[in-house]
């Protein structure tokens, strides 16, 4: 998430995509809607990465509750 704020505010250029193969926009470079179209194209992205991170630092806590007995005792793993 701090990766997308950083691009909205302008903190960091979404154009260095242009580099890894996305074509370019066709607007001019340092335009509004140059900022957009590349925003359009980084953010999808980001979100998905920290949708997954967000998803293994779940399973991760989910299976350490259930390896340390003193976080969940073994008489509750069953009810």
């Amino acid at each position: 998430m701090l990766g997308i704020f950083l691009f909205e505010a302008g903190a960091i250029s979404p154009n260095f995509i242009d580099s890894l193969g996305c074509p370019p926009s066709g607007y001019e470079e340092g335009s509004q809607k140059d900022k957009d179209y590349h925003l359009a194209k980084i953010i999808p992205f980001f979100s998905f990465m920290a949708k997954v991170g967000c998803h293994i630092s779940f399973l991760a806590a989910y299976q350490g509750s259930f390896s340390d007995p003193k976080i969940f005792p073994l008489a509750k793993r069953g009810k």
